[in-house]
């Protein structure tokens, strides 16, 4: 017999299901409408890459609730909420961007390709140890991780004095703007939910999208 709230868990996993497949759908119809169009700037195709990620996230979510559905709820409850907090935290990137003219957005992109190559290496030695728990010897790690990094983000690498390991470049946010304005000197979701309350008409949507945010990222 299935307990009354087992009951109600299950209808929860459901609708969380049903509404991330319904939005995924949404969001699918508007990259194809993107995609007939003739202009296409980086601003925009960053825009859309942005939503790429987010309903390809909830396509997994929809998976995982219907998989929770049937089975133990709690086993996907982690995964859920981190893919839900990776799609808020690109809808707000993206609403960043697009309250910008083309040439401002085109600057902050490289500020955020920059701050990521910088993440990257602060991470790296974190990762390095989970891998070798698969089998990766360390050289191999680096190795990989070194040719990833000069094939997508060289203009923002240099190596060290002896030239054997990668280092990002001690470039300044102001370096990569052509003006200051009312952007954030350093970039992070809550100076770009500010910069989107401040200076465009989705100040309620940020705000909630950034409640959702706080929330689920409890999760990590």
């Amino acid at each position: 017999m299935i307990k009354p709230e087992e009951s109600a868990t299950q209808e929860t996993w459901c609708i969380i299901a049903q509404r991330s497949s319904d939005i995924a759908q949404r969001l699918y119809q508007a990259m194809r409408a993107f995609c007939e169009a003739k202009r296409k700037g980086r601003k925009r195709c960053t825009e859309m890459s942005l939503i790429r990620r987010v309903q390809c996230n909830l396509m997994a979510v929809s998976i995982l609730a219907n998989l929770s559905y049937n089975k133990d709820s709690l086993y996907f409850k982690l995964p859920v909420g981190l893919l839900l907090r990776s799609c808020l935290m690109d809808t707000i990137y993206a609403l960043y961007l697009h309250g910008m003219k083309a040439k401002e957005a085109e600057e902050e992109i490289e500020v955020m390709n920059k701050d990521y190559v910088k993440s990257l290496e602060e991470r790296f030695d974190v990762y390095k140890d989970k891998v070798a728990g698969i089998g990766f010897l360390a050289e191999e790690t680096r190795s990989f991780y070194d040719l990833g990094c000069e094939d997508t983000f060289i203009q923002y690498l240099t190596y060290d004095m002896d030239g054997e390991k990668l280092k990002t470049r001690p470039i300044k946010n102001k370096d990569l703007r052509t003006a200051y304005d009312e952007r954030p000197g350093n970039l992070n979701i809550a100076s770009m939910v500010e910069y989107v309350k401040t200076n465009t008409k989705h100040g309620r949507v940020v705000n909630r999208l950034n409640a959702y945010y706080r929330y689920f990222s409890q999760y990590e």
